[in-house]
Order: C-alpha cells, then sequence, then structure tokens
C-alpha cells in the first residue's frame, strides 16, 4: 500500500506553506525544466518518492486526473490544485480519525 510520506503529514497538521511545498515539489518534478510535467517525469517522481506503481493504466489514470484541461501536460497551477484537493482529503480523514481533537492519532484512534 501507499505510504504517506512524513512531509505530507507535516503539511496536514501546519497546512502553513502548502502551496509554496507543491510548487517546489513539482520544480523538483518538472526535470526537464520546460514548466509542465509530463507522464514520464510524474512516473519517474512516483518512482523516486517510493509510490507502488499498480500498473501503467494507474499512471495514466493518474496522469488524466491531474491534467484538468486535457492538453497532454500537466501545469503547475493544475499540480498543485490536485495536491491541495488530495492533502484536504488527508485532513478530512485525520480529523475523523482525531476523535479527542488533539491533533495527535494515538494507536487506539487509528483501529
Amino acid at each position: 500500500g501507499y505510504t504517506v510520506p512524513t512531509r505530507t503529514w507535516r503539511m496536514v497538521r501546519e497546512g502553513a506553506a502548502m502551496e509554496d511545498e507543491l510548487v517546489r515539489q513539482f520544480k523538483h518534478l518538472d526535470s526537464n525544466r520546460d514548466g509542465f510535467l509530463n507522464r514520464k517525469e510524474l512516473e519517474a517522481g512516483m518512482r523516486e518518492c517510493k509510490i507502488a506503481i499498480p500498473s501503467e493504466k494507474d499512471v495514466d489514470d493518474l496522469f488524466s486526473g491531474i491534467d484538468t484541461d486535457k492538453n497532454g501536460v500537466i501545469s503547475q497551477e493544475e499540480f498543485v490544485a490536485f495536491g491541495k484537493k488530495r492533502v484536504e482529503e488527508i485532513r478530512e480523514v485525520f480529523d475523523k480519525m482525531d476523535e479527542n481533537r488533539n491533533g495527535t492519532l494515538s494507536s487506539s484512534e487509528m483501529r
């Protein structure tokens, strides 16, 4: 399964500078420095982050989900919007699990 990187949990907890971090990640993944991510760059980034890639179709589906204008590349704006949405989804799950609202998850809350 997918393990959420520590940096992502920090963004969920702190909330601040999330967009800056997503822009930094985008620029890191943009290996040819053209201002866009192609499928190859996205897949390379997933491998670098040790994100399991179940199939080529899964990468294609992820890419097309981020490429909202369907122009065959992912812009920085699309990447940031996708990242914010995913972090918000993680935050919602975290908040539901954090029964005592102390901002951390105990082992009993994770069951």
